[in-house]
């Protein structure tokens, strides 16, 4: 505090108080300009930007949303490498029925197999984008979608598997009593112990392995969605 200079004796003991903490504390005050204090040059990393800045210990500062993995990037990655692997097998599938001549259009049931296989695509292929999309986008509802129409794709193959063996006993190998030509060929490929009876039975397999496994991956990911 300033002391009145009109009270010497006050300014004298003031002085001499001063004096004594100086001398107790062992440290001399003194005052520099702030225009001869020496700056500190921070580091940049080279190439940097303004969205990117450098401490002083070399730790490099991203702002934006800070992030926690606690799983959720690994369940992510797996729901959109299950739908690429499921939607190339699909593909790849529908194409080497179409080489193998399964949907011949000679006749007019032929041409409404090809045209019901091709929709059958579509929809699949459009259940694995709603997969894909709600991993990318975190969509709960698009996540739901890809779970349960996977789940119910592997139950229809399991279903449609048991109808074909049941078929096929009903016949007895006589294969020419079926009225649709798809269905004769589907007869007489699982009635001879060919290559082609053992395609059919590892692509139902597949299937539905593909199908239970894209809807586990898929609930996984809504459940974390959920929380």
């Amino acid at each position: 505090p300033a002391v009145p200079e009109d009270d010497p004796p006050v300014a004298a003991e003031a002085a001499e108080e001063a004096a004594a903490e100086g001398a107790v504390l062992g440290e001399e005050v003194t005052r520099e300009p702030l225009a001869q204090l020496p700056l500190q040059e921070v580091p940049r990393s080279p190439g940097s930007r303004t969205s990117r800045q450098q401490s002083v210990d070399n730790s490099e500062i991203v702002l934006g949303t800070p992030l926690t993995d606690n799983g959720m990037t690994r369940i992510v990655q797996r729901v959109i490498v299950l739908a690429t692997l499921v939607a190339s097998y699909y593909t790849v599938n529908f194409i080497a029925e179409l080489l193998n001549g399964a949907y011949s259009t000679q006749d007019s049931a032929d041409a409404t197999s090809l045209w019901a296989a091709g929709s059958s695509l579509l929809i699949e292929l459009s259940i694995l984008a709603c997969g894909y999309l709600g991993a990318m986008y975190n969509n709960r509802q698009l996540t739901c979608c890809f779970c349960s129409c996977n789940l119910f794709i592997a139950v229809v193959s399991v279903m449609s598997f048991i109808r074909t063996h049941v078929r096929v006993a009903e016949l007895a190998g006589n294969c020419a009593a079926e009225t649709s030509s798809q269905q004769r060929r589907t007869c007489e490929a699982w009635t001879n112990d060919g290559v082609e009876r053992y395609m059919m039975l590892s692509s139902s397999v597949a299937i539905v392995v593909l199908g239970c496994t894209a809807s586990w991956a898929g609930n996984a990911l809504y459940n974390r969605l959920a929380r």
